[in-house]
C-alpha cells in the first residue's frame, strides 16, 4: 500500500525460492533471471507510481517459468505471481511437435508440387485451394495461383459430377475417365478422396497404357479366329489347368456344350464331362490315369 511501504507477501510456490522483501518491495535480482529483472522493476515502478498494469513472463533462477501480474486495486498495488513451468514445457513440447511437422509437410508439399502427374486439393465447398505444377500446365494456366485464381479445372463435368457424388457419401471416388490436359485428349485414372476439411485427388495418365491394352485385345481376337478356322482341334489352358480357349473344331470334335466350356472348366472336370459322355474309353483306375495324363 502507498509508494514507499513495504509489501505484504501472502502464499508460496512450490519448487520455487520464495522472493526476498525489502524496504520498497521485491529483490528480482535474487530470485529472477538477470534478463528478466530490469524490465519487472520498471513495470512495477509504474504500477505502484501511476497505477499501470502489466503482465509478464519471466524465467526463475532456478530454472523455472513464472507469469507476473501487476494491478492496481483500490489504493493498493497488488502483485500475483504464478508458477507456469509445467505450461511452458507443454508449450514447448507442442512448438517442437509443430515445427516437425511443418518440416514434414513441407517436404511432403515438394514432392507433390514436383510430381509429373496432376494433383489438387478443395475444401469442403469443392473450391480448389491447392494444385501443383503438372495441374497448372495441364490446364493450360500460367502458374498455379492463375489456375486456382480461374478455378481451372481438369475433369470434365460429368466426371465431377461423379466425384461429388462419391464425396457426399463418404466414399473415394476412382475411375477411368477421359480429358483434355494442355490440348490433347488424354485417358486419366483419377483418385479423389474425401476429408473432414475437403478432399484431395491426383490423375495417371494411362493413355499408352490403354492404347497398348486395345492392341493386344485386337491382337488376341485376331489370333482367336484364326484358330477357329483351322480344322484342327486346339484347347488352351492356364497355369491353373483351366479352359481359357478353345476353337469351333475342339467343341465339334467332343460334341462339348459351349455354355460348359465358356465357364472354364478345369482339364480334370473335362475329363470326367468326356467320360461321362463315353467319349472315353474306360479305365479301371481312372484316378490314375487321369494322374498320369
Amino acid at each position: 500500500a502507498g509508494a514507499a511501504a513495504p509489501p505484504h507477501i501472502t502464499g508460496k510456490l512450490p519448487g520455487v525460492k520464495p522472493p526476498v522483501p525489502t524496504a520498497r518491495g521485491v529483490a528480482f535480482s535474487a530470485w529472477l533471471d538477470p534478463g528478466d529483472c530490469a524490465a519487472i522493476d520498471l513495470a512495477i515502478e509504474a504500477l505502484r507510481q501511476r497505477g499501470e498494469a502489466f503482465e509478464r513472463v519471466a524465467r526463475t533462477r532456478q530454472g523455472a517459468f513464472v507469469s507476473i501480474e501487476g494491478r492496481a486495486v483500490g489504493e493498493s498495488a497488488v502483485l500475483r505471481v504464478r508458477d507456469v513451468s509445467a505450461d511452458r514445457a507443454a508449450l514447448a513440447r507442442g512448438e517442437e511437435r509443430y515445427r516437425k511437422l511443418a518440416e514434414e509437410f513441407a517436404t511432403l508439399r515438394a514432392l507433390l508440387d514436383t510430381a509429373p502427374l496432376p494433383i489438387w486439393m478443395r475444401d469442403a465447398s469443392g473450391r480448389l485451394v491447392w494444385v501443383n505444377r503438372f495441374y497448372a500446365r495441364a490446364v493450360e494456366a500460367t502458374d498455379e495461383a492463375d489456375a486456382l485464381r480461374r478455378g481451372a479445372e481438369l475433369l470434365e463435368s460429368a466426371t465431377r459430377d461423379a466425384v461429388l457424388r462419391a464425396r457426399s457419401a463418404g466414399q473415394a471416388f476412382t475411375g477411368r475417365v477421359p480429358a483434355v490436359v494442355g490440348t490433347a485428349r488424354r485417358i486419366l485414372d483419377v483418385i479423389d478422396t474425401p476429408s473432414t476439411h475437403g478432399s484431395a485427388g491426383l490423375a495417371v495418365d494411362v493413355t499408352d497404357l490403354e492404347a497398348m491394352r486395345n492392341y493386344l485385345g485386337r491382337q488376341t481376337d485376331a489370333h482367336a479366329r484364326t484358330l477357329d478356322q483351322l480344322a484342327t482341334a486346339v484347347a488352351i489352358f492356364d497355369k491353373d489347368r483351366r479352359l481359357t480357349f478353345y476353337n469351333a473344331s475342339f467343341r465339334s470334335l467332343w460334341q462339348l456344350d459351349p455354355a460348359f466350356l465358356d465357364d472354364k472348366p478345369t482339364a480334370g472336370e473335362l475329363l470326367d464331362r468326356l467320360r461321362a459322355q463315353r467319349t472315353l474309353e474306360e479305365h479301371a483306375d481312372i484316378r490314375a490315369w487321369k494322374n498320369r495324363l
